[in-house]
C-alpha cells in the first residue's frame, strides 16, 4: 500500500515509475507484485516506459473510495501509516542528496552516512536517472509529510530527525515551518511508545 498511498496523498508528484519504486527501496519485481491487482483502475507503464511514465490513477474517484473507510471497509487505506512510509524515505533521501553536495573535508562533517542505493538501476549504466527525480521530490515534500504523521508512528520519524544533518540546511527549506508547528504539539505528547515496523 506504499505505492498507493503515495499516490493517493501526495497525487501531484512527479515521479517515474522507476522513481517511484527506487523511493521507497523497492526493485522492479516487488513493484509489478504490488500492482498486479490494480491494472483496471491505474495506468501502470510497463518496465521499458518506466523510467519516464508515471503511476496514475485512470479515476480519482478510486482514491476518494480508498480514504473512506466507510465504503472500501478492510481495503481502505492507513493514511497515518502512508503519511509516515512516505516521510521516512523523504528524509533518507534528503540527506543522501544532502552528503552527495557535502564540501567538507572526510572527517570534518560529522553527519551520520545517509546514503541512498537505487534498487531498480537505469537502462544506461553510469546515469543518474532515478535519482535526480527522488531528490526533488524528497526536498520539496519532506516536511509537509513529517507534519502529517500521526500516532503510532511520531516516535519513529523524531529517531529519524535525530539522524538528519540539519547542520547542511541552508536556507530554511519549503515545508520547514509545517515540521516546526508538529513539533511543537508533538513535545506535548507523553509516553508514545515506539511501532517498530520501518525502523532502522
Amino acid at each position: 500500500m506504499r505505492i498507493l498511498g503515495l499516490c493517493i496523498l501526495y497525487s501531484d508528484h512527479k515521479l517515474s515509475a522507476r522513481e517511484l519504486t527506487n523511493f521507497f527501496g523497492l526493485d522492479q519485481s516487488s513493484f509489478y507484485a504490488a500492482l498486479q491487482w490494480f491494472h483496471s483502475v491505474m495506468d501502470i507503464p510497463i518496465p521499458s516506459a518506466a523510467g519516464t511514465g508515471g503511476v496514475r490513477f485512470y479515476h480519482a474517484s478510486f482514491g476518494d473510495f480508498l480514504k473512506n473507510p466507510s465504503r472500501s471497509g478492510k481495503f481502505a487505506l492507513d493514511q497515518a501509516k502512508s503519511h509516515y512510509e512516505v516521510a521516512v524515505s523523504c528524509l533518507r533521501w534528503y540527506a543522501s542528496a544532502i552528503e552527495e553536495r557535502c564540501e567538507l573535508e572526510p572527517g570534518q562533517c560529522m553527519c551520520p552516512s545517509q546514503s541512498m542505493e537505487l534498487t531498480w538501476a537505469p537502462d544506461s549504466p553510469g546515469s543518474v536517472d532515478g535519482q535526480n527525480g527522488i531528490h526533488i521530490f524528497a526536498l520539496t515534500t519532506c516536511w509537509i509529510a513529517c507534519s502529517c504523521v500521526r500516532y503510532p508512528y511520531i516516535t519513529n520519524v523524531l529517531a529519524e530527525l535525530r539522524l538528519f544533518p540539519f547542520c547542511h540546511l541552508d536556507p530554511v527549506p519549503f515545508g520547514f515551518v509545517h515540521t516546526v508547528y508538529w513539533l511543537e504539539q508533538v513535545s506535548q505528547v507523553r509516553s508514545i511508545p515506539v511501532h517498530r515496523e520501518g525502523t532502522r
